[in-house]
């Protein structure tokens, strides 16, 4: 799964539902404006569930106090005018400050930015003591190669990790 798919994913489309140790869920609108399926770790259900939960009273207090709700892309905030105070649109991991909507003006949480994830990636490699340089997409790497090595096949792993090259996997 990608970085801006993760931070940009609202909580309406968090599942964590299915047999397996892997639940599937989709993503929607990702990179190229695609639709795809991929995994989500059923060991990472309940701790998400928790996260949620977190999210929830933040939304929760910032109705409260007024703020206008979160940012929606092209026009579905004209669509659903209260859509933005809905907490099914709230962002799973929503920035830790207000930001200024550029289109309106107001006042309004954004999504976690990726750099972020960036920045924690990196300063996990140092904590860990790990010199191999390493990035978020290596990590997409790495799972498609475990996924591999534990006797799945390619095909549905393309569908899951996009652009896949079984030959650059095995680099990682």
């Amino acid at each position: 799964m990608r970085v801006r798919d993760t931070i940009a994913e609202g909580s309406r489309r968090v599942n964590g539902e299915g047999p397996g140790e892997w639940a599937p869920r989709r993503v929607r609108d990702g990179k190229g404006a695609k639709d795809r399926v991929t995994m989500l770790p059923s060991s990472l259900v309940q701790p998400l569930r928790a996260h949620l939960v977190l999210v929830h009273e933040l939304h929760d207090q910032e109705l409260a106090a007024g703020v206008p709700g979160v940012y929606l892309p092209y026009a579905l905030d004209r669509k659903f005018p209260n859509a933005p105070r809905e907490w099914a649109w709230q962002y799973v991991f929503p920035s830790d400050r207000l930001s200024t909507d550029q289109r309106s003006g107001l006042q309004r949480r954004h999504h976690l930015d990726e750099q972020n994830i960036q920045r924690a990636m990196r300063q996990a490699l140092r904590d860990a003591g790990v010199a191999k340089p390493a990035t978020p997409h290596t990590l997409r790497h790495s799972f498609a190669t475990h996924l591999l090595e534990s006797g799945h096949d390619i095909p549905p792993l393309e569908i899951c990790v996009p652009n896949l090259c079984a030959s650059t996997m095995f680099t990682f």
